[in-house]
């Protein structure tokens, strides 16, 4: 018996070897394997970065106490960078030299001393970052912070806390299990479930695709050989020995690369491309187990598709011969006609559906679907005019390759469709994780459209002290500390009622005479409509505003109101925004969040649109090499039809022009056709979105599908010469 099964693996290696697609299906196994793997591991990666976050944001959490417990208090603030990022700044005001400590911190400094993130610290300095909050003491270590990427600081106060002051808590410990949380504004990244998602649906499903065209890779002869075995009385088990025989080798090397892959990221960490997310190995090792178990299954879970895929009965292979058989059914002419169809209705679907609907959005999205189900059924069909209107030219002009070339496209549909498919579909949904991106930034970009309208630059500053405290000494304070070309004005709303004309609350507007010249407005009256400045409208949302001047801001905020400072320019030199935040962090004591118009919203999303243009990109690669090495495998399974051709052309030439259509042409005209229907699709998508699908991303598209087909064509070209060369006639020809 185990001489048997030794013999029945070194028949199918063997067989494997020498057979017509036998390179193209080591790669496509090979490939197969290794993206099923990055997937596999990506979803082990995402599940540890996640949980490491939460073990490592648990035991940071502070341990709230009763006032007469605590060992020390602590105040939460927020600050952001000039790109927009919010990150979080605890002050503390330890009681004794003993007070505890959070993980990474070794001890607290002294009054005024400042702990950063090495996040923090690199994303700050040239923000001047660790003269912010008071004098740089040191780093937080890695088991004090979430990620890599997180950005906190602790703030050791020179004047101590008071737990009566509002936003400050008593803390026993750290190592809460709850809490409102010091990592609340950690990152924007939509949650594990979401980034899940996009593993699953833009990695693993296409990677799944690859397993399937790879198993199936060359089956023509493999099923030839099942049946044989199959017929002298083999059993399954003997069938399948064939077939891990054949399989073996390539999967053997794609396990070894995966492991190697694996292994440098358990060591040294991975820093994912494009988001720049840097995932720990300490998190990859707290799930060595998942993390190498992802290694092995992906070879076995492609080895189990080879198995399985092989056909145990009989085949009836068509008659061999060099006449293209078959033509385009009528089937696929009407699968052709419902794409345009399709895109037409993803454009308007208020045909057939109310405007501001959730059927109108379904009706959208469903015909998005349609148009991207049906497109490789119009991208075959082109593919076969083409190839009817090439055969023509090349009779005409007497050209061999282009008119065997012509005939095969024209008749064999099945093979075109095989190889368009993957590249249509894959540039289909590239556009359109281009477009969820530009919409999800849509946002953002009137912001930045709103900000230039203005003509007028300026920051917002909330805090403790403004919002729940009414402090307006500290105001004054702020005021005093800024540059006299600054315009500060306070706003709050009008608590006494609402502007009967508008039906909205009035917002009071309060500052020095001099500051309200600056910018511009009366020292006292009331401005709405078109009186109103462009950049006070945007504030106060087209409501009405109140002028008031005061002598200074202390009488700006009265206590216990919900006021917020502007800081404007006065038409001069832009605002320095690291001048405004030293300012707001010396003049109050919790520091403040200061915002620029335009980045109020554009920080929170970016995170989450540089993960989609990621998945994107990679699923293009994925379903991209899946059709061409699909076409090359089924161009050289065919390569001995035109072995004949060398003994009428004379040379080799013919094949290589042949490769370069039958293998080339498609690719390009399926990734063409795609970028029309995927373009108008996906700005059905994002109608009003910032328009990141351009003319330059369009043309990076075509370079890489004219690039990697000229790459096919000529492998393809390559290997059918070495076919041709070792033809000998035979009955069968």
């Amino acid at each position: 018996m185990a001489g048997l099964t030794g013999r029945l693996l070194r028949v199918g290696a063997t067989a494997g070897r020498r057979s017509d697609s036998g390179g193209v299906r080591f790669a496509a196994l090979l490939s197969a394997v290794v993206v099923l793997g990055l997937g596999l591991l990506a979803m082990v990666g995402v599940h540890a970065g996640y949980s490491g976050v939460e073990d490592r944001s648990k035991a940071a959490e502070p341990t709230r106490a009763e006032p007469e417990d605590a060992a020390l208090f602590m105040s939460n603030g927020v600050d952001e960078l000039a790109d927009g990022q919010s990150h979080s700044v605890v002050f503390v005001s330890p009681l004794s030299s003993a007070a505890p400590v959070p993980p990474g911190v070794s001890a607290w400094p002294e009054p005024g001393g400042v702990l950063l993130s090495s996040g923090l610290l690199e994303a700050g300095r040239d923000e001047g970052i660790t003269d912010r909050y008071g004098e740089y003491a040191g780093l937080i270590g890695d088991v004090g912070v979430a990620d890599a990427i997180d950005r906190l600081a602790y703030v050791v106060v020179e004047e101590p806390l008071d737990p009566d002051m509002p936003g400050v808590y008593a803390v026993s410990g750290f190592g809460a299990d709850a809490g409102d949380g010091i990592r609340a504004f950690h990152r924007e990244d939509g949650g594990e479930w979401m980034l899940m998602a996009l593993v699953v649906g833009l990695l693993i499903a296409p990677a799944l695709v690859l397993v399937l065209v790879a198993v199936r890779l060359g089956a023509h002869a493999r099923d030839r050989r099942v049946a044989l075995v199959s017929v002298l009385g083999g059993r399954r088990f003997d069938r399948a020995l064939l077939c891990v025989g054949e399989a073996w080798r390539p999967l053997a090397w794609g396990a070894g690369i995966l492991t190697a892959m694996a292994t440098a990221v358990w060591v040294w960490g991975l820093r994912v491309p494009v988001t720049d997310y840097l995932l720990w190995p300490i998190d990859v090792r707290a799930f060595a187990v998942w993390w190498f178990g992802a290694v092995a299954a992906a070879p076995v879970l492609v080895l189990a598709g080879v198995v399985v895929a092989n056909r145990g009965g009989s085949t009836r292979a068509r008659p061999a011969g060099t006449r293209p058989l078959g033509r385009t059914s009528s089937l696929l002419w009407l699968w052709a006609g419902l794409c345009p169809a399709a895109v037409a209705l993803a454009l308007n679907p208020g045909w057939v559906a109310e405007p501001s609907t959730s059927h109108y959005a379904l009706v959208g999205m469903g015909s998005s679907v349609a148009a991207a189900v049906t497109l490789p059924a119009l991208a075959t069909v082109a593919v076969a005019l083409i190839g009817r209107l090439l055969g023509v030219v090349g009779n005409r002009w007497g050209r061999p390759g282009a008119l065997v070339s012509g005939r095969r496209l024209a008749t064999q549909s099945r093979l075109n469709a095989r190889l368009v498919a993957g590249i249509a579909v894959a540039v289909v949904l590239f556009l359109h994780a281009v477009a969820w991106s530009s919409s999800i930034g849509s946002v953002d970009e009137k912001q930045r459209v709103r900000a230039a309208e203005i003509g007028r630059e300026y920051l917002t500053i909330t805090n403790w002290d403004l919002n729940d405290g009414g402090d307006g000494i500290r105001a004054a304070m702020f005021r005093d500390v800024l540059p006299s070309e600054h315009a500060v004005v306070a706003l709050r709303v009008d608590e006494s009622g609402v502007d009967q004309r508008l039906g909205s609350n009035r917002m009071i507007l309060s500052a020095t005479c001099p500051d309200l010249k600056l910018l511009t407005l009366p020292c006292a009256g009331r401005v709405s409509g078109d009186d109103m400045p462009t950049w006070l409208e945007a504030r106060t949302h087209g409501g009405s505003g109140l002028i008031q001047a005061v002598d200074g801001l202390d009488e700006a905020v009265p206590e216990n109101s919900q006021t917020e400072l502007l800081v404007a320019d006065t038409g001069g030199e832009p605002l320095d925004l690291e001048i405004v935040k030293a300012a707001v962090f010396e003049s109050f004591p919790f520091g403040g969040s200061v915002s620029r118009f335009e980045n109020i919203a554009s920080a929170h999303r970016a995170p989450m649109t540089q993960w989609i243009v990621l998945f994107g990109a990679i699923v293009v690669l994925i379903l991209g090499w899946t059709g061409v090495v699909s076409g090359a495998a089924e161009f050289l399974r065919n390569g001995k039809a035109l072995a004949p051709l060398t003994v009428l052309t004379g040379g080799y030439r013919v094949f290589r022009a042949s490769a370069l259509w039958i293998v080339g042409l498609p690719v390009v005209l399926a990734a063409l056709i795609a970028l029309g229907v995927g373009s108008a699709t996906a700005w059905s998508v994002d109608r009003q979105g910032v328009g990141y699908i351009t003319p330059t991303l369009l043309g990076g598209v075509i370079g890489v599908a004219t690039v990697s087909a000229l790459a096919m064509s000529l492998w393809a070209g390559a290997v059918a010469v070495r076919q041709a060369r070792s033809w000998r006639p035979s009955g069968a020809d």
